[in-house]
């Protein structure tokens, strides 16, 4: 297990930085769908939240969207998806793309500033596997983290849309509306620590 996960990374680092030399964001796809196939085929044994998840997504399918108090967006992707494919694999999976989707799109803006495999490393080793523990938790990151490339060109409205966006998917993403009231503190944060040290103060 440990050198099929090795080999995961070692990929992923690969494509990544293949896509910095090449210019071209669309080698980050390679990375970003093995990583997510990974958490769409593991067991609902992995993860430390898989299987409630999993009960949750089948629980609303019978009960539906507003058997819920909140994170209505949630919710309706999961149903939406189990139509799509009756399969909570496949929703599993979708909910990683758009996970990893984001954060590898926000880590591409500082590809400038970083390396960007050693980058890819680090989110590999200490978030990868996070997601596949708090998968709606690690989405609403996602969102957030994404949306702050907003923050730093002051478009607040575009950026509290993502904290919206966020909220509905977990509502603990309400903090990030305070957010702009620390501008230059997040963006020094970002510039200084890198894209996931900064996403770790969001978790």
């Amino acid at each position: 297990t440990m050198c099929f996960y090795m080999l995961t990374m070692l990929i992923s680092m690969f494509f990544a930085e293949l896509a910095k030399k090449k210019e071209d964001i669309r080698f980050l796809i390679i990375p970003i769908i093995l990583l997510s196939l990974i958490a769409g085929c593991r067991s609902y044994e992995v993860g430390t939240d898989t299987l409630r998840v999993v009960e949750s997504i089948e629980y609303t399918c019978k009960k539906g969207v507003f058997s819920h108090s909140k994170e209505y967006l949630y919710y309706f992707i999961c149903v939406i998806l189990m139509k799509i494919w009756n399969n909570p694999s496949f929703v599993l999976f979708f909910l990683a793309l758009l996970t990893n989707g984001l954060i590898f799109m926000r880590i591409w803006d500082f590809r400038s500033n970083l390396k960007i495999s050693v980058t890819t490393s680090l989110y590999f080793m200490y978030y990868f596997g996070m997601s596949m523990n708090i998968t709606r938790q690690c989405l609403a990151v996602a969102i957030v983290f994404y949306f702050t490339r907003y923050l730093q060109k002051k478009d607040y409205v575009k950026f509290l849309l993502g904290v919206v966006l966020a909220f509905f998917i977990h509502v603990s993403s309400i903090i990030a509306i305070v957010f702009p009231l620390a501008g230059a503190t997040i963006i020094i944060s970002v510039k200084c620590l890198g894209p996931i040290g900064s996403a770790s103060c969001m978790v």
